[in-house]
């Protein structure tokens, strides 16, 4: 009996151990601002953050903006052991994050400036995808 025993828990332990290697990553956007006024330069705070089990492998993250909104944009902030940021381009900017290893996190900051006499609404946004990301989960503030 106890040799079954201790098949049954070897078992049950395998069984943990592959359902729980997993990477989720979670990403936030939050802007200097609520209403940017023109003239004025704005900051967009991105943080990914691994709250996973497994390494994330290398990490891109793509911010989109409008052009004609956002002028004169910028990293204000990029980990210089762990990433590569793109010098930003009609409305595009991106970086790659090496890897996130469990609970790492990694914090960029793109910057730029409302062009006096802007109107209407700013859009901003970012999308992350890894090469062992399960769930990426996104908020906005």
């Amino acid at each position: 009996m106890r040799p079954l025993r201790h098949l049954t828990v070897a078992f049950l332990l395998a069984g943990a151990i592959s359902a729980s290697a997993q990477t989720t990553l979670t990403v936030s956007d939050n802007d200097s601002f609520s209403t940017p006024p023109p003239g004025q330069v704005l900051q967009y705070t991105i943080q990914v953050k691994n709250t996973g089990s497994q390494d994330s492998g290398a990490v891109t993250v793509t911010d989109t903006y409008s052009s004609t909104k956002f002028q004169s944009v910028s990293w204000a902030q990029c980990p210089v052991n762990t990433a590569q940021c793109i010098t930003p381009s009609s409305g595009t900017a991106t970086a790659t994050i090496d890897n996130l290893a469990p609970g790492g996190t990694a914090t960029l900051t793109l910057q730029g400036t409302v062009p006096c006499g802007s109107s209407g609404s700013l859009v901003n946004s970012v999308s992350v995808s890894a090469d062992n990301a399960d769930t990426v989960m996104a908020s906005d503030t």
